[in-house]
């Protein structure tokens, strides 16, 4: 990509995007009866709406309506056809609804062909009655209760109503639908209250007699100022999330709201953390308040969002090869721009968001805050992709001003057009060997793919590995410098092929660098069969030779290098579940785990190195210190400061118990929120003490604070249960997704001191044991605070006949202090 920045005084015009057309756009279809078959089922004299669907909201707006002709059939006009430009996103609801309250729908997107259009109506309605309550079972008055299209906004004439002071409600003219005897169908409803997020619920039977819980929310409420003299009202503002959702949620999780005439805004969104965005790019931006942590029944009041003119980010798309400006994918659509930067922050998911559209000259212009901008093209063969735009030098722009950028454009080319073009670079570098290496490592930086572009870039792997020796000092030049992440798994597979230490200095000082977010491994092929071998035998699979090939994470590379080259293990295996996340503190706790490793690491080198036939200069290696995590200064008096707030909500948690034969997943470190596992070969006899000392040993060594054991209750059970090490708890009577109402108090709850076992008293009786719905409140020996509820125990009976699965499940809400 090549990079241009050009300084000078915006034009601010009054639109950024560009219109891909403004033409008429015509609809037309038929509306059918779903009961019925045969030429019968055109249903005649029927009304039929065009609904424009606005905007990332999706927010309604009757356009036009027409009467059926006797076939059926309807035709509409729209002003311009769909878009999924963002801001001018527009795409169509097409709505016929019948007398007797039947009604059907189909949606028209920038993809759909819009000239045949068939509406398929259920003329057979039904009533659906019940009752909606909190999630302490109370009656929830007021709210709003409607069949949902899309986004769940509201729209005339679609079934609706509101529950009365019981929470109850009848909700007529649904379609009668019966999902649960294997028949198709099912409807969406859309809950709305002022005091709840708005809420989701597939029906899959109907008629039928519902309850349905509201999950509790945070008020956010805030405002939004312009730099200069314009109206405030409807301007749109949008949560998005930024931590992992919840598996199974029912709750809207983007959350838009519009300001009043004063600026002003207040939604509810769900338990979460969220980004706050000003989406208004047309005319203003402003700075996005990040990573706000959103606790279940707390309010919050924010920070205004300060909107202005902003600056401009100007392009082309140029096509890399032909070097001319570049308009359409080989499939013929425009290109699409999209962008991160300080009024766009990534989000969780990371999910390409299409920001504008290039003219028929390739051009692009987008109004940005001032600051580091990232770019990047909505398609795979662009050089820059929001996969990795970070990964690239950013754009930077001043307060009212613009910048230049060029975005490439890398036309598709097929795997034995890749691997001849870097067959031909290879064959015309020189022969020495360190100008024939650093043209090599230039040339890896160039390609952004792991996967389609493997048969360009693992010849290059091959050539370093060929190379030997005199290619490891300028690989681990690269190494020490690179952030892309790609790269490093790249040359690291070169080193451990060359297999050469000297370099594990170097794969040392790296190791704390592949703290990542979650990737999985990368299981590629070549054309070329004697490339595809020769990868094959090197990669850290443990495989002599197989149909692909294995680019691992990070980790997991600089791992296998290390242990290849030295033929000794720290025992770092529990890293591997170690990832960065979107919540901080665990990341602060993570990373100091990876640092530790580097610095077992060193310390054994220092040790070790004169074991190997190295550079003098190899045998010690020097890490930057990491700070240390100051615990002692962190008092616990069961009392909350003023800035206390609930941390994100893990859910269905599992750990196994350690027995003779299992090792696998039974430690936790609730500062990092990690399950971990103990290597297979850490002997441990549950007769033997001194055995489960050494593995609470292990556990200590690696983070852990419970480990899962067998216990025996008096009746000859075999129960799971959870050990602490090194830590604290207290059985309390608040469960994990209800600690919020203490988190607003500023006061923990008090329960009774628990000595190292997670039991809890069964009921009319003294004995103490592993209990499904028992909390604990838990200060590990790092300060770090959260609720654990146990909510499934698998226990083995006595006696029983056959081994089945033992294990726990639980819950862990964590608190900041």
């Amino acid at each position: 990509m090549l990079l241009l920045l050009i300084f000078a005084p915006a034009v601010l015009l009054a639109s950024t995007p560009v219109e891909e057309s403004s033409s008429a756009f015509e609809i037309q279809g038929v509306v059918l009866d779903s009961g019925t078959l045969g030429p019968s089922a055109e249903l005649s004299e029927q009304i039929v709406r065009l609904i424009a669907v606005e905007g990332t909201a999706q927010r309604f707006r009757e356009v036009d309506r027409v009467t059926t002709d006797s076939n059926g059939r309807f035709r509409f006009q729209a002003s311009r056809p769909p878009t999924e430009t963002h801001f001018n996103r527009l795409s169509y609801l097409v709505l016929a609804t019948l007398p007797d309250g039947g009604f059907g729908e189909t949606h028209v997107r920038e993809l759909t062909r819009p000239d045949n259009l068939t509406i398929r109506v259920a003329r057979k309605t039904a009533l659906l009655r019940g009752r909606v309550v909190d999630e302490e079972g109370n009656a929830v008055a007021d709210a709003h209760i409607r069949y949902s299209l899309l986004s769940g906004e509201t729209l005339d004439g679609l079934p609706e109503t509101t529950t009365n002071e019981n929470g109850l409600f009848l909700l007529p003219r649904l379609p009668a639908i019966d999902g649960t005897r294997g028949q198709p169908g099912s409807i969406t409803l859309c809950l709305d209250h002022s005091r709840y997020p708005r809420t989701f619920v597939r029906i899959h039977k109907c008629p039928d007699i519902r309850t349905i819980t509201l999950q509790p929310g945070c008020e956010l409420t805030g405002s939004v100022t312009l730099n200069e003299d314009a109206p405030l009202d409807g301007l749109e503002v949008i949560a998005v999330r930024n931590d992992p959702i919840p598996d199974g949620t029912t709750q809207h999780q983007n959350v838009h709201a519009l300001t009043d005439e004063l600026g002003h805004f207040r939604m509810v969104v769900p338990p979460g953390r969220y980004h706050l965005q000003l989406n208004e790019d047309e005319k203003w931006v402003a700075p996005a308040l990040m990573n706000i942590q959103c606790p279940p029944e707390t309010s919050k009041s924010l920070p205004p969002l300060v909107a202005g003119r902003g600056s401009w980010i100007e392009g082309t798309v140029v096509n890399s090869v032909s070097e001319s400006p570049l308009a359409r994918t080989p499939e013929g659509a425009l290109l699409q721009i999209g962008l991160e930067g300080p009024h766009r922050p990534r989000g969780n998911p990371q999910r390409p968001i299409p920001l504008c559209t290039v003219d028929p000259e390739g051009r692009f212009r987008l109004r940005v805050a001032p600051g580091r901008q990232f770019p990047y093209l909505l398609h795979p063969d662009g050089e820059r992709t929001i996969w990795n735009t970070r990964e690239q030098p950013p754009v930077t722009v001043l307060d009212s001003e613009q910048a230049e950028v060029e975005l490439s454009f890398r036309p598709h080319r097929s795997a034995s057009e890749l691997y001849d073009e870097t067959m031909t670079f290879l064959d015309q570098l020189p022969e020495n060997s360190e100008e024939r290496t650093r043209s090599i490592v230039r040339r890896l930086r160039q390609y952004n793919f792991i996967t389609h572009e493997a048969d360009a870039w693992a010849p290059l792997l091959r050539e370093l590995i060929l190379i030997g020796s005199p290619a490891v000092p300028h690989i681990c030049e690269e190494l020490e410098t690179t952030g892309q992440q790609r790269m490093l798994r790249r040359l690291v597979f070169a080193l451990r092929g060359i297999n050469d230490p000297n370099c594990v200095p170097t794969l040392i000082r790296i190791l704390p660098r592949t703290l990542q977010r979650s990737i999985s491994p990368s299981e590629l092929s070549v054309d070329d069969r004697t490339l595809l071998e020769f990868m094959s035998r090197r990669d850290c699979s443990n495989e002599v030779f197989s149909s692909t090939f294995q680019l691992a994470p990070p980790l997991q590379e600089v791992l296998s290098a290390l242990e290849t080259m030295t033929q000794h293990s720290e025992e770092t295996s529990c890293l591997t579940k170690l990832h960065l996340s979107s919540d901080d503190h665990a990341n602060v706790f993570a990373t100091a785990r990876f640092a530790q490793a580097a610095t077992n690491w060193a310390s054994w080198w220092n040790a070790n190195s004169d074991q190997f036939s190295i550079d003098p200069l190899n045998r010690t290696v020097a890490l930057i210190p990491t700070p240390m995590i100051d615990v002692e200064s962190v008092p616990f008096d069961g009392k909350l400061s003023s800035d206390a707030e609930g941390g994100p909500l893990y859910r269905s948690l599992w750990l196994n118990p350690v027995t003779a034969t299992n090792r696998a997943d039974c430690f936790f470190d609730l500062d990092t929120r990690c399950v971990i596992s103990a290597p297979a070969d850490l002997k441990f006899d549950t007769h033997d003490p001194t055995s489960l000392q050494t593995l609470i040993q292990w556990g200590r060594d690696h983070g852990a604070d419970i480990v899962c054991l067998m216990t025996t209750t008096t009746d000859g059970r075999e129960t799971p249960s959870l050990k602490l090490i090194d830590s604290r708890a207290w059985e309390i009577g608040t469960p994990a997704d209800q600690m919020a109402r203490w988190i607003n108090v500023g006061q923990l709850p008090t329960g009774r001191p628990v000595d190292e076992l997670l039991h809890s008293r069964e009921s009319d009786s003294d004995v103490l044991t592993t209990r499904e719905n028992s909390n604990f409140l838990c200060l590990t020996s790092e300060k770090g605070l959260g609720v654990i509820t146990l909510n499934l125990v698998q226990s083995r009976e006595a006696n029983a006949g056959h081994w089945h699965q033992v294990r726990i499940g639980f819950d862990l809400a964590v608190i900041y202090r």
